[in-house]
């Protein structure tokens, strides 16, 4: 039994003694060993290919405009519930408790974009009246955002295996580190950093693509000033269609990710909605909690 295979059978040992049923990992895609480890001698499934998106916040301002037809409205906590609830409920690992992650201290806050032309009846209405789920405009986008950077921060510091790593880039060659958008020379960071985590990102209509670009753009002006976030970040599915209306600059990197899924429990009391993930085709949609990035 060579030592990834042993290090797996830990980790599930492991989970199964504090009463975990699954386990959910992820790999990048180009990672050949990892997904043979998982799907061939660990007998995990694949779920869903996803894709990390990456901004830098110190880009040049006038790329990160939002439109002036759009209009950008935060949505009360009880309004993001309802709208979640009414959309996404039925996808893919859409947590169940997300009236506790919206109330969270790091979630920021949710937001719209809709054209100024258009109305959207009932969206400032207060309570839980959820009128203006019915009344939403010919092409709307919605997003939550949530402070990881108040959660925690990454720090990299000028080890042994730091230096390892560098010259470990280097040889790999320019590709890679171009698809990072990452010189050769460049220096990398040595101080603590965080970013902005997007979620919960959904559009509906013929024009998502500007209207979820105003929302990113917003995203990334609201935070560019804060001291320790230094990116935005979201995660989409490659079978989402918002994954084809992704904003793309010259800072944006792009890494594609294989989630895996496997029961380990025996337990009969699954949740609800949870009893046939195993055997699930791919959705379209896939709900990212903020809690687990």
């Amino acid at each position: 039994m060579g030592i990834g295979l042993k290090l797996m059978k830990s980790i599930e040992a492991w989970a199964v003694r504090n009463g975990a049923e699954y386990i959910l990992l992820a790999t990048d895609e180009n990672n050949v060993a990892s997904i043979n480890l998982f799907s061939l001698k660990c007998h995990y499934v694949k779920l869903s290919s996803l894709a990390i998106f990456v901004q830098l916040t110190d880009t040049h301002p006038k790329i990160h405009a939002p439109s002036n037809d759009v209009a950008i409205e935060k949505l009360s906590i009880e309004q993001a519930i309802l709208l979640y609830k009414d959309r996404l409920a039925n996808e893919k690992f859409f947590p169940l408790d997300i009236d506790n992650i919206l109330n969270e201290e790091l979630s920021l806050g949710t937001w719209v974009s809709y054209y100024k032309g258009e109305r959207w009846s009932g969206l400032h209405c207060k309570g839980k009246d959820g009128e203006f789920l019915n009344n939403t405009p010919s092409s709307w986008a919605v997003v939550s955002m949530w402070k990881t950077y108040d959660s925690y921060k990454f720090q990299v510091k000028a080890t042994p295996l730091l230096r390892c790593i560098h010259a470990s880039l280097k040889q790999i060659g320019p590709n890679f580190l171009h698809c990072l958008r990452i010189p050769l020379a460049c220096k990398l960071p040595l101080k603590l950093f965080g970013f902005l985590f997007l979620y919960g990102l959904h559009g509906e209509g013929d024009n998502v693509r500007e209207l979820l670009n105003s929302l990113w753009c917003f995203a990334f002006n609201m935070v560019r000033d804060v001291r320790d976030c230094k990116a935005i970040v979201s995660e989409v599915s490659l079978n989402d269609p918002l994954y084809a209306h992704m904003p793309w600059v010259s800072s944006t990197s792009c890494i594609n990710d294989i989630w895996f899924f496997k029961r380990v429990g025996t337990s009969k009391g699954v949740m609800k909605g949870q009893e046939n993930w195993v055997e699930m085709n791919p959705r379209v949609h896939c709900f990212v909690d903020p809690r687990d990035f």
